[in-house]
């Protein structure tokens, strides 16, 4: 918290109820200090039955707030007792002292207030003779957490940041995607190389193949001169009855 209350001592207390209140208010201010002004306001509680019956009865604005402490007197009328039911004026109330940064309450002390009539109430009660009796010694302090200036700097940095990571989220996401389709590419040029070796060994095995058939055909010729060589040997060898040649006359 940027402000912090140190004390608060009533002032003219006890006092009638038509005089004026005051507050000795101290508080310090810490590093980095605020840019803005503090609203400081006091509220009567006229009614604990109906809010309608509060009353505001000062606000004042504190500033420049310089850092380190500071302490200055709240002065404030009293409540207007025409606004207070007549079964309200007497006994036991409240007074509100509240502060607020930038419309934002971040503490509020509250304190019983005791009226007492001076005399008999049988008669129409004149507020002038009511005395109002603070309960300073018994405080009820309550505090809120708000967004000061350097809170504010804060939250943007963190959504910058948060913003920048989410970008960086997306471009890994995309470059993701794109090692993913180079890894696709990859994998088909490969199946591409693949089919294109089994189609050259395929057609390598067709050549071979073609070889083989046709060493088997020229073998196969082969023999058969063989043979028909073989069949004109046993020809010539079963006519020549004579040692020397002779020529045969063929009609």
């Amino acid at each position: 918290m940027t402000v912090q209350l140190q004390g608060v001592t009533v002032l003219n207390n006890p006092a009638p109820f038509t005089e004026e209140l005051k507050f000795q208010i101290t508080f310090d201010c810490i590093e980095p200090g605020v840019k803005e002004e503090l609203e400081w306001k006091l509220v009567y509680v006229g009614s604990a039955d109906n809010s309608s019956n509060d009353q505001e009865l000062d606000s004042i604005l504190v500033g420049p707030v310089r850092v380190g402490k500071n302490r200055f007197t709240f002065t404030a009328p009293p409540p207007d007792p025409s606004k207070i039911p007549t079964s309200d004026l007497l006994d036991v109330t409240v007074i509100l002292l509240t502060c607020l940064y930038r419309d934002q309450e971040f503490i509020r002390i509250g304190y019983y207030v005791h009226n007492e009539y001076q005399e008999d109430t049988s008669d129409a009660i004149k507020p002038e003779k009511i005395m109002r009796n603070i309960l300073a010694d018994k405080p009820r302090v309550t505090r809120f957490n708000i967004k000061w200036d350097d809170e504010d700097k804060e939250n943007e940095i963190q959504q910058m940041n948060g913003t920048a990571a989410n970008k960086m989220e997306q471009n890994n996401g995309d470059n993701e995607v794109v090692d993913d389709a180079d890894d696709v590419d990859d994998i088909e040029d490969e199946e591409d190389d693949e089919e294109e070796e089994d189609d050259d060994d395929d057609e390598e095995e067709e050549d071979i193949e073609e070889d083989i058939e046709e060493d088997l055909g020229e073998t196969e010729e082969t023999d058969n001169m063989q043979q028909l060589k073989n069949h004109s040997n046993h020809g010539q060898t079963g006519t020549d009855t004579n040692d020397d040649d002779e020529d045969i006359d063929m009609q």
